[in-house]
C-alpha cells in the first residue's frame, strides 16, 4: 500500500447548501400570579453535513464524509411561572422531542490526512477525490433517532426571599430519551452498504442544584455572596456515549461514556463601588 503523508486541499466538486424549513405554533397565558407558555415545533434540516469515522486496517482512522443528509425535529414545549406571594417564585419546563434520520446518504471515504482512499481500507490512496477507485458508503439510517442530545428534558425549581437581600434557589433538572451517536466501528471495507442499528437509549439522568445569595451594605459600599452546590446528591448519570452502528443497541456495546460531574461547590463575592 503507497501512503501519502500530505493533507489534501482539493476543493469540494460538488457542495450542497444545508437547506431548513421549520413550522411553530404557540399559545401564552398571561395572568397577575402566573404566566405560561405552549408551544409546537416542527423542522426539517435538509442536505446536512456530517463526518462519521471507522478504524482502518492500517491503524488510521478513516473519516466518511455524507452530505445531503435530512433530520426531522418535532415536539411540545411548554414553561410556567407562578408567582404565589411577594417573597415565592416557582418555575417550571418540560420539552418532549421526537427526533429521527429522515434519510438514507452516501459518503466518500478519506484517512485522517484528508487522503482519498480505496476501498481496502489499508491505506492505499485513490487516483482522485470521487474517482472510480475513491471508496464509499452508503448508510441506511433513515428513521434511527438523532443521537447526541436529550430529547426529552423537565425542570422545576423554587426561589424565595425569606428576608431583605437573601435569596434562596432549588432548581431539578432531568433529562430523557437521550440516545448515544454512532460510529462505524472497525473492520469494514468501502463501497458497501451499511444497515444503521437503533442506537442505545441512554438511561435518564438528573439532578438537584442549590443556590443563595445575599446582598449587605459594608459602610457606604453594597456586597452580596453567592454559593452554589450542583448536584447536591453527587448522583452519577450518563451525558453522553457512542455505539457502533453495526451492533445491537445495548449498555454492553456503547463505549466513550461520558458522565455528569459530582458535586461542586462554588462561592464568590461581588462588591459594588
Amino acid at each position: 500500500a503507497f501512503l501519502q503523508s500530505t493533507t489534501s486541499n482539493v476543493t469540494n466538486p460538488d457542495p450542497l447548501n444545508e437547506r431548513v424549513f421549520s413550522a411553530e405554533l404557540g399559545y401564552g397565558f398571561r395572568s397577575g400570579i402566573f404566566t405560561a407558555n405552549l408551544n409546537a415545533y416542527y423542522t426539517l434540516w435538509m442536505d446536512k453535513s456530517f463526518v462519521r469515522s471507522t478504524q482502518m486496517s492500517n491503524g488510521d482512522y478513516a473519516r466518511i464524509n455524507l452530505g445531503g443528509v435530512d433530520a426531522r425535529h418535532m415536539g411540545i414545549e411548554l414553561d410556567f411561572s407562578l408567582r404565589p406571594t411577594r417573597w415565592m417564585d416557582i418555575t417550571g419546563m418540560l420539552s418532549l422531542g421526537n427526533w429521527i434520520w429522515d434519510s438514507n446518504t452516501k459518503g466518500y471515504i478519506y484517512d485522517s490526512q484528508g487522503q482519498p482512499m480505496t476501498a481496502a481500507l489499508d491505506g492505499t490512496v485513490a487516483s482522485g477525490i470521487m474517482a472510480d477507485d475513491h471508496a464509499w458508503l452508503f448508510l441506511k439510517q433513515k428513521g434511527i433517532k438523532v443521537g447526541g442530545s436529550a430529547q426529552t428534558t423537565g425542570a422545576i425549581g423554587m426561589t424565595v426571599r425569606p428576608m431583605k437581600g437573601l435569596r434562596v434557589s432549588a432548581d431539578w433538572n432531568a433529562y430523557g430519551n437521550n440516545y448515544a451517536d454512532f460510529w462505524l466501528g472497525s473492520g469494514l471495507n468501502g463501497n458497501q452498504t451499511i444497515e444503521v442499528k437503533d442506537p442505545w437509549r441512554i438511561p435518564w439522568g438528573h439532578q438537584l442544584d442549590l443556590s443563595a445569595s445575599y446582598r449587605f451594605k459594608i459602610g457606604n459600599i453594597f456586597a452580596t455572596i453567592y454559593g452554589n452546590v450542583n448536584n447536591v446528591y453527587n448522583y452519577n448519570y450518563i451525558m453522553d456515549a457512542q455505539s457502533d452502528a453495526l451492533q445491537e443497541g445495548i449498555w454492553q456495546n456503547a463505549y466513550a461514556v461520558m458522565y455528569s460531574f459530582g458535586r461542586t461547590y462554588t462561592v464568590r463575592v461581588k462588591i459594588n463601588f
